[in-house]
């Protein structure tokens, strides 16, 4: 058991990860409609409202690329049973060393007037076993790098 407890577990990692991480609430699209007399009518006193509107939740296209290459591509929805909860983005790329140019777009499926859209485009520095954060900050996506080792 003793030979066993010396025995090197894993070694250091030989890339960095970009992470991609926030979340976006309240992203929904309105559709309303005049209601005719007809409809009025049918409808309790209490609920006689001149206008139908109903909210729908909105999916959002996620594109990430390094040095041009696309490394994420893909379509997040709300969470929920009537997606009614934030939009989340997880992410972990496997990156190697060194210094990346990082594009990443967050953008609606469909053109919504008041929609969020969020972008980052810069250079990161990943190094071995070390993580670079993109996240959501002030209404824009920022990259937030650890800070080094203390000796």
């Amino acid at each position: 058991m003793a030979a066993g407890s010396r025995w090197p577990q894993g070694g250091d990692a030989d890339h960095g990860v970009l992470r991609l991480g926030w979340r976006l609430a309240g992203q929904a699209r309105e559709r309303c409609r005049d209601l005719t007399a007809e409809e009025l009518a049918a409808r309790p006193a209490h609920m006689r409202l001149p206008r139908d509107c109903v909210s729908e939740p909105l999916a959002y296209d996620l594109t990430a690329t390094v040095d041009g290459s696309v490394v994420a591509r893909r379509r997040v929805r709300p969470a929920g049973l009537r997606g009614d909860r934030p939009l989340s983005v997880e992410e972990d790329l496997v990156v190697r060393p060194g210094e990346h140019a990082v594009t990443v777009t967050f953008v609606p499926e469909a053109a919504v007037a008041g929609a969020a859209r969020l972008a980052f485009e810069g250079t990161v520095r990943l190094d071995r076993g070390r993580v670079v954060l993109i996240t959501q900050e002030g209404g824009r996506l920022v990259a937030l790098s650890p800070r080094p080792p203390v000796p």
